[in-house]
């Protein structure tokens, strides 16, 4: 028989570190597919800040993984410059396993 997780109560501080390290590891892979495709359509951040108005300082915060300061707008309007489709989607629930 396989022991059962303990999964930590919503609204518990646990919960919520595990929240926090959840969203910083999306953030971390996030940024990294980000790199990658400015890298392979030989993009410079001075180029991305001219044609978007984005500050070359407030990407290279961003690229180096310190988003704090970048708005949701910003974000948007890069991710739709460097042509992501970008999606929102709720997980599916795992179905637990009928013994």
């Amino acid at each position: 028989m396989m022991a059962k997780k303990n999964k930590p109560k919503p609204g518990t501080p646990k919960h919520q570190r595990l929240l926090l390290e959840a969203g910083k590891r999306m953030r971390q892979q996030s940024v990294e597919k980000i790199k990658g495709v400015i890298e392979s359509k030989g993009l410079t951040r001075q180029a991305i800040a001219k044609d978007t108005g984005i500050s070359q300082s407030s990407l290279s915060r961003f690229l180096s993984g310190d988003d704090s300061r970048i708005t949701f707008d910003r974000l948007m309007l890069m991710l739709h410059y460097l042509e992501f489709d970008w999606k929102i989607t709720p997980r599916k629930k795992k179905r637990k396993a009928v013994s």
